[in-house]
């Protein structure tokens, strides 16, 4: 199943018996994955850790990648999936895990800070219980003058 997988949980959870599935005929599972991938970042349906995965997977960096491939940047997901995306692997797994906020990771990829800089950055900072996350906004703030 490509997307619809929340959709089908709740019917399972309701006992719906028959369910419409969409069928997309694609050229690969990749093609049909980036489908869905692109319904559900358009829809809001997703997560922005969804929409990183996929801008991660595909490359796209910048909010012109974004609007060249057609989706819309006014449900947020894709802006905060965008900035989760531009995070360095070990931090984005760490937000994946759910061990860093999506909130306190998106200032960090929003950053336009360099990986070691973020790094250096959430160090700093430490857990959100000695540093707010407004205090790591000004942290990368400062860090980028």
């Amino acid at each position: 199943m490509v997307y619809g997988h929340n959709r089908l949980a709740l019917a399972e959870k309701l006992g719906v018996e028959e369910l419409h599935v969409p069928h997309l005929d694609d050229k690969n599972v990749a093609e049909a994955r980036r489908i869905g991938a692109m319904q559900n970042i358009a829809s809001g349906a997703g997560t922005a850790i969804d929409a990183a995965k996929f801008f991660r997977d595909t490359g796209i960096r910048d909010v012109n990648a974004i609007k060249k491939v057609g989706l819309p940047l006014s449900s947020g997901m894709a802006g905060k999936g965008l900035s989760l995306a531009s995070l360095p692997s070990e931090i984005f797994d760490q937000v994946v895990r759910g061990e860093l906020s999506i909130d306190r990771a998106a200032i960090l990829g929003n950053s336009g800070l360099s990986e070691d800089a973020q790094r250096e950055a959430l160090k700093f900072a430490g857990k959100p219980s000695k540093t707010s996350n407004r205090q790591l906004q000004e942290l990368v703030d400062i860090r980028r003058y």
